[in-house]
């Protein structure tokens, strides 16, 4: 194996340790923000609906955690920061602008992960989401 071979695998291991510890420190949060949640709000969040969506969302983060274990940082980055996007969206898309700026400041999220991991592709479509 060429230096550069060598060069570029150690690259990409690098990538995916970077990306492991967004994706885990992105799982934890959502853990401890749904404790948090459950804390506060009691029985009325057990729901069945709730519980599942939220299953949901873990899940898809796990999912996310594996395809990067497996080699496909990409993609995992990817549906990470697409997910932030969508969260992020889906309050200002429902209630409007005013009240919804904790959630306008998740869009910085993946405005980094885009412009630090993906490519120049990736980073236009996280902004003009954001901007949009």
């Amino acid at each position: 194996m060429s230096t550069e071979a060598k060069t570029l695998e150690v690259a990409r291991l690098q990538e995916r340790r970077v990306v492991g510890v967004f994706l885990w420190a992105l799982l934890a949060l959502i853990i401890v923000s749904l404790t948090i949640d459950v804390l506060r709000f009691g029985r009325q969040l057990l729901l069945v609906e709730t519980v599942a969506g939220n299953l949901l969302v873990v899940l898809f983060v796990l999912g996310a955690i594996r395809l990067n274990a497996v080699g496909r940082t990409r993609l995992a980055v990817s549906l990470a920061a697409g997910f932030i996007m969508a969260a992020a969206s889906a309050l200002p898309l429902t209630q409007g602008l005013q009240g919804s700026e904790p959630a306008l400041l998740l869009f910085f999220v993946p405005l980094v992960v885009a412009g630090l991991l993906l490519d120049r592709f990736a980073l236009g479509v996280t902004s003009v989401w954001a901007l949009g």
